[in-house]
């Protein structure tokens, strides 16, 4: 287990990832970062859960790695795949039951130009057929964060509950990318998961409210029109 260590103060550039917590980092903290053009996330926070019976080889990846506690402060990162991704890597076809990732926060950062999501949780995607498991990532709060120009700013998806989207800021000033899809605030992908969404605000290209962007949205994003002419 990496238990309560400090990681500030330093500047990665040209990378894959910036900073990275991988399997059983509980109460650490990652501070004050400078991240800029990775190809990956630029925070990288990482659970996993996955069998360690006999009939299994000694593989990485193995066991029990919870991701608990963590405080991820007054970071910055620009040109990141994602700027913050809190994940847990479960198994397509084993149940989950009980969280893997509890309580961590994420508090002050400013995240740039990243080319997908500002802040995305999330775990595996349901299984066909499966009936609603316990949620993977529980407990996750985000406040005091700046969001800049991201496809969306805050993403809570796949089996995360009790979420905290509180007192952040995202703003869509400059385009990022070539998706057809919508500028999106705050995306809940899980319509019945439970989250908290307030005092934030958002502003579009001129400073202010814009009618373009999605603020909140639960459940899954409605399509653009180039891409629905595209399917038919």
């Amino acid at each position: 287990m990496y238990y309560q260590n400090i990681v500030s103060g330093n500047d990665t550039p040209d990378g894959m990832t910036g900073v990275q917590l991988w399997i059983s980092c509980v109460e650490n903290i990652i501070s004050g970062n400078t991240i800029e053009r990775q190809r990956k996330p630029g925070l990288f926070l990482f659970a996993c859960c996955t069998t360690l019976a006999s009939s299994m080889p000694r593989t990485w990846n193995r066991g029990i790695g919870p991701l608990n506690w963590n405080h991820v402060e007054s970071n910055r990162t620009d040109e990141c795949s994602d700027g913050a991704l809190v994940t847990s890597g479960d198994a397509p076809d084993l149940p989950i039951e009980w969280p893997r990732a509890v309580g961590n926060c994420l508090r002050h950062n400013s995240f740039i130009k990243n080319r997908s999501n500002g802040v995305i949780i999330t775990s595996r995607k349901k299984a066909e057929g499966e009936v609603p498991p316990s949620p993977s990532i529980v407990g996750t709060i985000a406040e005091f964060n700046v969001v800049r120009d991201a496809m969306t700013a805050y993403h809570a998806a796949n089996q995360v509950a009790a979420t905290v989207f509180r007192r952040n800021h995202a703003y869509f000033w400059y385009p990022v990318g070539l998706s057809p899809g919508p500028l999106v605030a705050f995306q809940i992908d899980d319509e019945k998961a439970t989250a908290a969404i307030e005092l934030n605000s958002v502003e579009g290209k001129t400073g202010t409210g814009d009618k373009t962007i999605i603020e909140v949205q639960r459940g899954p994003l409605p399509l653009a029109e180039p891409l629905k002419k595209e399917l038919r």
